[in-house]
């Protein structure tokens, strides 16, 4: 209905009968610069039914093109619009503001639920490292492979990537490598990351060493 009533608004402000750069491309870019933008940035606004609108105008748009989501820096307006408005969403999750029942519908459209798991990189340490020991325990207790078809398999494979370089710049606590050298696997990675160390920083160096040793002071205990 809304979509409808908005290519009528859209016919009626739209000039006939003008060339190419007269008035029916300055009415045209008033159009899509300002009334088109307004209207679609109102289906942000509090309410559930204006909510629902646009979520259906994402999963419309994202199963018309085989899956590819909009782009922010797209020509089309509505793509763009879209984009906005569904990175506000993501941005919302990642806050922890998108209620639970607009996370699971959002989830149901095409490609969201990666998306969605993806935002919730900048969770506190010891929640990422939750994470991780419960996704150990559900595969055979191994550790995530980079190589991996599944999104969150790889992505808790590239946060352990990332504590090695945290270990490598010394800026791994004793508790964050104690609690890492506890999982199955992780104490023999973590004795290759001692061995093989590309940074040339001595301060770096020295801070390592006593993490390390305090870790296995800590491990041994």
């Amino acid at each position: 209905i809304f979509r409808r009533r908005l290519r009528g608004v859209h016919y009626w402000l739209q000039p006939s009968g003008s060339k190419a750069g007269g008035a029916t491309d300055l009415r045209a870019k008033v159009w899509h610069e300002i009334v088109y933008d307004r209207l679609l940035r109102s289906l942000s606004e509090p309410g559930c039914d204006k909510w629902q609108e646009r979520l259906m105008m994402l999963e419309e748009w994202i199963v018309a093109h085989s899956g590819v989501a909009p782009r922010k820096h797209s020509e089309n307006l509505e793509e763009r619009s879209l984009s906005h408005w569904m990175f506000n969403q993501l941005h919302a999750y990642r806050s922890g503001k998108l209620g639970q029942a607009r996370c699971d519908a959002l989830s149901r459209v095409p490609g969201m639920a990666a998306r969605l798991r993806s935002r919730r990189a900048h969770l506190p340490w010891d929640e990422r490292f939750l994470q991780l020991e419960q996704w150990g325990k559900s595969h055979g207790l191994s550790l995530p492979s980079l190589r991996s078809e599944d999104v969150e398999e790889r992505f808790l494979a590239t946060w352990v990537q990332k504590q090695r370089t945290l270990y490598l710049r010394g800026q791994l606590e004793p508790r964050q490598m104690q609690q890492l050298a506890l999982l199955p696997g992780m104490a023999e990675r973590m004795e290759r990351w001692v061995a093989i160390d590309p940074l040339k920083s001595a301060a770096a160096e020295q801070r390592r060493l006593q993490n390390w040793h305090d870790t296995r002071v800590l491990l041994e205990a």
